[in-house]
């Protein structure tokens, strides 16, 4: 899933903002905002029994921007 796709462009390219502007029309889809299940085909991942599982820490989120952040995760929730 694809949340934001928004380049910063040189004054002067209009070259590439065309070029960002037609991907955005031609998957308009995939760049839509609201969020939606998975209608593809039936996905399988296959996993080795043999290799034992790994946890990893959470990151850590710097405290200036963590008000922000909780703020996005309760607008997904």
């Amino acid at each position: 899933m694809v949340l934001s796709f928004r380049p910063k462009y040189p004054r002067g390219s209009t070259n590439s903002f065309r070029c960002h502007q037609s991907l955005l029309e031609e998957f308009a889809d995939v760049f839509k905002e609201d969020l939606s299940t998975y209608k593809g085909p039936k996905v399988t991942l296959p996993l080795d029994p043999k290799v034992p599982p790994i946890r990893l820490k959470a990151r850590n989120v710097p405290l200036a921007i963590r008000p922000r952040i909780e703020a996005e995760i309760k607008r997904f929730l």
